[in-house]
């Protein structure tokens, strides 16, 4: 019987070939084509090149008379996936497009194009609305269009392909100028709608994420009984969640709880508990980081996980220190301390393993992330060596303490002290000086 084939990677070499072979020849594709192609990058976690991207951007921007809305949604979702995003001016346009036909848009297209806009800032803060209004029609707005595409710069995309690019940005800067900017009303009226609320129990948990993640993204406050639709199928559909989508709807509920919604408090206990379930079965099978941002995750909600679930993830965790950046390596050590660690077993193999990835990575972790490791490292009752805290003292020297703020200052000396270590005379002098600059920022209890 056939099976299912996974993905295959291309090397670095066959995409760099690619990447250049294609640049010129994108203005020349038709935009379903773009919009596809995007979205498999996207599936596939292949960033491309931003001189690329904007070139891809700049034939989408030649285009516009023939985007249609399910494309334009496709190209918002597939743009924030891969970090690549358009131009102010094009991806407002994106967004106008992708409206002109909400009703036609199916869920799937609707909740990837809503999580696009709004991870990409398609939508002014002020336009969305607690109390949406189920007419759908479009709010007035005076946020301005940014008509900064007739340049080169293009908001972190990279550089526009000027070959592609130079006449159709003054065409769309023109187009952008005499429209509205997008306003997330109707795609919230639509989001609400009686046959999208009907098909929710039945969505894919993927698009369960988009929507959720979208709402808390937009700090929406959807209808109760949607919200009730919504957050059932979350629960429902938990088990079948992928780890990616595990810690984005982890991100998105702690969001929906901090709104202290009667509908979200009455769901939480089965939702969190479907959540963590799903975290324990995945936890074996996460990578690096997404270890370090479980946990952190998980205290988000503001719930305890319990013993036996804490035990496994430092297990996991263990086995997965070396893999971490030293930024990761901190957040994780410290949601460790910050745990309620009754009824589990601290290993001395733990601590030591992540002592020796922190050595390994001290001379690339900021110096916030420095103050956060010694922090976690103190409370966790475990002091590093002589010579590994002379390294830590010469690589915060080395970044600088005007890098840090006065709680930070105050919580870096308060953990060596812990650690009972005393540091040099040449670290001390610096110290002080930048500690009483920032004397100010101190209340009274630091």
């Amino acid at each position: 019987m056939p099976t299912a084939l996974s993905p295959c990677r291309p090397s670095t070499s066959w995409l760099n070939r690619y990447w250049h072979a294609t640049t010129k020849q994108l203005r020349a594709w038709p935009t379903p084509h773009l919009a596809t192609l995007l979205s498999q990058l996207s599936q596939l976690q292949l960033r491309p090149p931003h001189k690329w991207a904007s070139a891809l951007h700049a034939s989408c921007s030649a285009q516009l008379a023939s985007l249609q809305p399910a494309s334009a949604a496709q190209l918002l979702c597939a743009a924030a996936l891969l970090r690549r995003p358009p131009a102010r001016a094009l991806l407002l346009l994106f967004v106008a497009c992708a409206e002109q036909a909400l009703q036609q848009l199916q869920f799937e297209q609707l909740s990837k194009g809503l999580w696009g806009a709004a991870k990409l800032g398609g939508f002014p803060a002020a336009s969305v609305p607690q109390q949406p209004s189920s007419s759908g029609s479009r709010c007035a707005s005076s946020s301005a269009v940014d008509n900064d595409s007739s340049s080169s710069r293009s908001n972190g995309s990279g550089s526009v392909h000027q070959a592609a690019a130079v006449n159709t940005n003054h065409q769309t800067a023109d187009i952008a100028a005499a429209a509205p900017a997008p306003d997330a009303s109707p795609w919230l009226a639509r989001l609400y709608s009686p046959d999208i609320a009907v098909a929710l129990p039945c969505a894919a948990p993927a698009n369960l994420t988009y929507t959720a993640e979208a709402l808390a993204l937009l700090g929406a406050t959807p209808p109760a009984p949607w919200m009730q639709q919504l957050l059932s199928a979350v629960t429902a559909t938990s088990s079948a969640l992928d780890a990616d989508s595990l810690l984005r709807q982890f991100s998105a509920v702690a969001a929906f709880a901090a709104q202290r919604s009667p509908v979200v408090a009455g769901h939480m206990p089965g939702l969190t508990a479907a959540l963590l379930q799903r975290a324990h079965e995945l936890m074996p099978d996460l990578n690096a980081a997404q270890l370090a941002s479980l946990l952190p995750a998980v205290q988000g909600l503001g719930v305890a996980p319990g013993a036996s679930w804490l035990g496994s993830y430092m297990q996991a965790a263990r086995a997965a220190v070396h893999g971490c950046s030293g930024q990761e390596l901190a957040g994780m050590l410290a949601a460790v301390a910050r745990s309620d660690r009754a009824g589990v077993v601290l290993r001395r193999s733990f601590l030591e393993a992540a002592l020796a990835a922190a050595a390994e990575k001290l001379q690339s972790t900021p110096a916030a992330s420095l103050v956060e490791l010694l922090w976690a490292l103190q409370e966790l009752s475990c002091k590093p060596s002589d010579a590994w805290l002379g390294r830590f003292e010469a690589r915060v020297l080395g970044l600088g303490f005007s890098a840090l703020s006065g709680a930070q200052l105050a919580r870096l000396v308060v953990s060596l002290a812990a650690l009972q270590h005393k540091p040099a005379q040449g670290w001390m002098a610096p110290f002080l000086v930048a500690a009483g600059e920032r004397l100010p920022e101190l209340d009274e209890a630091r």
